[in-house]
């Protein structure tokens, strides 16, 4: 598992973003706050890491009426 003080602090890479999402499971900010970028840093990277066919999917959740996505990599 890679540790994460291994993550490029200044730019998150396609590879870190990928463990992040993995790892974390999670909304956008939580993958951003693991990462350590902003949320549309993370949105590109979900973005372009779909364009390149490494699946990321995103799971409607519904709590207290508010809809959340949580992001993850299909097996």
């Amino acid at each position: 598992m890679l540790e994460d003080n291994i993550l490029n602090k200044e730019e998150a890479k396609l590879y870190d973003a990928c463990i992040a999402i993995d790892n974390v499971k999670g909304n956008l900010k939580q993958i951003a706050e693991r990462l350590d970028v902003d949320i549309r840093t993370v949105e590109r990277k979900v973005k372009r890491l779909n364009e390149l066919g490494v699946k990321v999917r995103i799971n409607r959740k519904d709590e207290d009426n508010n809809t959340d996505y949580n992001y993850s990599l299909d097996d």
